[in-house]
């Protein structure tokens, strides 16, 4: 509910709300988020990553997480996506 109902600001933790809706089977809630997210942050390119990520866009996933790999905030998170995803 959190992922849903809080403020929202850019970033690529959208991508880790994602996937918690997703597990819990809130595909309503996780398209109405993306579509927010899209339409609020679409010029970001961490919230483009993380939307590519949960779409299964994997070209565009990996040609932005090669961009933003070396960034020192968001290489974290790069890898930490890696690890957790198939």
């Amino acid at each position: 509910d959190r992922t849903v109902g809080e403020g929202m600001a850019a970033g690529s933790h959208h991508l880790y709300g994602l996937l918690a809706l997703r597990e819990s089977e809130r595909d309503e809630d996780a398209a109405v988020l993306v579509d927010s997210l899209r339409s609020r942050f679409g010029g970001r390119a961490e919230v483009r990553w993380a939307i590519a990520l949960y779409t299964g866009d994997s070209e565009t996933a990996a040609q932005l997480g090669t961009e933003l790999r070396h960034n020192s905030r968001f290489g974290i998170q790069v890898e930490a996506a890696r690890v957790i995803l198939p």
